[in-house]
């Protein structure tokens, strides 16, 4: 099977999948409803849906109880059924039962905790204290949630203050919750923006949302995540999810409107794509594993006006009874017209980082807006600093006679990069532990540490410039990568890059944004994240 690394992330999608995103893009509601291409598991499957789609089980939902306990103790779910689509392994729809529960716990208490991040964050304060229930009114909230910025009323004046005044303007809770907030990471992803939270240990991964997917998914055990908010217009271009070290499986819940749902896989040998276009209802469940793991997917279109009848009303009706809490009664609706995604996964670059080098803290960046050498110093012994800050030619001395060993020099390189993701989100992909045995090798010999950018193709550690459309990619590893060892140099890491190299800051679709650690409220300018470290 293939791996994660054997990918190009910056390739394009092929141009047969390209096209038909785009006559998706494009493609009417009423001719959305009539198109016979499309599988919708939730009406009567039509001849040619009979053919590509196939029933795996059905799962009794008795069984499911214990995965909805968190979420919603009383639910009685109904059976499950698990499909697979011809041509696309591992891809399976789920329908679940427990959609209210979901939608409250992440848009209302896991919104509301100022340890997850969101985008908007990245440029505005949230008011954080306005979301907190009063005590007096703490038992008329008890049945829905004490902490929401839905407490917020919607004609409130209440503002999202901008970090700088200069470029960016305040705005409304209305506008915040209609178009301001697109996206929130859950768990290892937490800081793939700039780093705005309190003191605290890193947030860990909602416990109610890790058992639901973890009974559904036994093989998933999520550790990051990330919820996409969606109105009719929006899209999410094609796109493969392989610019990470992790081959693990990934996990996407659907909740609210309707979404086409593009997803394909081709092959060298293949003339054509092997294409499905599904129309993912609220309560489905997406697993990509196997070779679907690396297939294409894009969400062309949310359709308008499909949201299921009992979710219509949220967050007004979020005790899921429908009789209307006038908690939340002002912001009736809101989740008429709206789409929220979540997906999970393990966080491989969180997960590489050893416990005894991760933060016990992360500075705010009211707190300290520069993480550099003071900053990151206060983690690493003394000795990581003299190593850490030793020029290249003098390393190479050192190591060469004896004076130093490869591998605590190596040690050193890897734990202040660990330190510097966790302060700045500056790296792809992580490769301490062949590193350290790689060190342990040269130990006799000239040895360098050595960061990687993502410039060469590095055989088994993915890359992505230099022979696009050769023929040649992931066949060879190019000269300077099978040079450079040759002479001592250790790999152990891959810095972030933007997308396609052409964003004026380094940030793209997978880690998301590389802040400044001279100023952390801005991102790094145009050059790959390792200037972050």
């Amino acid at each position: 099977m293939a791996k994660v690394q054997d990918f190009d992330p910056y390739e394009s999608a092929p141009p047969a999948i390209k096209y038909l995103y785009k006559v998706y893009r494009k493609t009417s509601l009423e001719k959305l409803v009539e198109d016979p291409n499309i599988i919708d598991l939730k009406v009567s499957q039509k001849p040619l849906q009979d053919s590509r789609v196939r029933l795996v089980a059905s799962i009794p939902g008795a069984n499911h109880i214990p995965a909805y306990h968190g979420l919603d103790p009383s639910s009685s779910p109904d059976d499950a059924q698990i499909y697979e689509i011809d041509g696309l392994p591992g891809k399976s729809l789920i329908p679940t039962d427990v959609q209210i529960g979901l939608l409250s716990s992440l848009l209302h208490s896991n919104l509301a905790n100022p340890r997850h991040n969101t985008n908007v964050r990245m440029h505005h304060l949230l008011p954080y204290e306005a979301c907190q229930t009063r005590e007096s009114d703490f038992l008329r909230a008890q049945a829905a949630h004490a902490n929401s910025f839905f407490h917020i009323p919607p004609d409130s004046s209440e503002l999202f203050i901008p970090i700088d005044k200069s470029t960016h303007k305040a705005f409304t809770i209305s506008q915040f919750f209609s178009s301001k907030l697109r996206w929130m990471t859950l768990g290892g992803q937490y800081d793939w923006a700039a780093k705005r939270y309190p003191s605290g240990a890193a947030p860990t991964f909602p416990e109610d949302i890790a058992s639901l997917i973890h009974h559904l998914f036994p093989k998933v055990k999520p550790e990051a995540a990330i919820m996409n908010v969606y109105k009719p217009g929006d899209f999410l271009n094609m796109h493969r999810d392989v610019s990470e070290e992790s081959d693990n499986a990934l996990v996407s819940i659907s909740l609210g409107c309707d979404g086409i749902f593009l997803v394909g896989l081709q092959s060298a040998n293949e003339p054509e794509p092997r294409c499905a276009i599904i129309r993912l209802r609220s309560g489905d469940a997406v697993y990509m594993g196997g070779p679907a793991r690396f297939a294409w997917h894009g969400l062309p279109q949310v359709i308008p006006n499909t949201c299921p009848d009992r979710l219509r009303g949220w967050p007004a009706d979020s005790d899921g009874q429908g009789l209307g809490n006038d908690t939340f009664e002002a912001w009736r609706g809101w989740m008429a017209n709206k789409r929220v995604n979540l997906s999970a996964k393990r966080d491989a670059i969180s997960s590489s980082i050893p416990t005894r080098w991760k933060l016990d803290t992360v500075p705010s960046v009211q707190e300290k807006r520069d993480v550099t050498k003071s900053t990151i110093r206060k983690s690493l012994s003394q000795q990581e600093i003299v190593f850490t800050e030793t020029d290249a030619v003098s390393i190479v001395e050192k190591t060469s006679t004896g004076q130093w060993k490869a591998q605590d020099v190596t040690k050193a390189f890897c734990r202040r990069a660990s330190i510097a993701h966790q302060l700045t989100n500056c790296l792809h992909e992580t490769f301490f532990d062949a590193a350290i045995e790689d060190a342990k090798k040269l130990d006799k010999i000239n040895s360098i540490s050595k960061e990687w950018k993502q410039r060469w193709d590095t055989g088994w550690i993915n890359a992505f410039m230099g022979k696009k459309g050769t023929g040649q990619e992931k066949i060879f590893e190019s000269e300077m990568v099978k040079e450079l060892p040759t002479l001592g140099a250790v790999l152990y890491c891959k810095t972030s890059v933007p997308h396609s190299l052409m964003a004026g800051e380094t940030v793209n679709n997978i880690i998301g944004y590389t802040t400044n650690p001279k100023f952390a409220i801005y991102p790094v300018a145009a050059a790959p994240g390792m200037k972050a470290h």
